[in-house]
């Protein structure tokens, strides 16, 4: 699940890691970092976890 232009998403079990890339930035807060972290926590908690 990385299909994301500025962030980075890992999965270990019941655990998501989400990890904004831009260090160029600093991995400051931007619209699109925004925009791709709400399409990301709605894909997670729609997600069925195995615990």
């Amino acid at each position: 699940m990385s299909a994301y232009e500025l962030l980075q998403v890992e999965r270990d079990g019941a655990v998501a890691i989400v990890t904004i890339d831009r260090p160029e930035k600093r991995n400051a807060l931007s619209a699109q970092v925004r925009a791709e972290l709400i399409v990301v926590l709605d894909a997670l908690r729609a997600t069925t976890w195995a615990a």
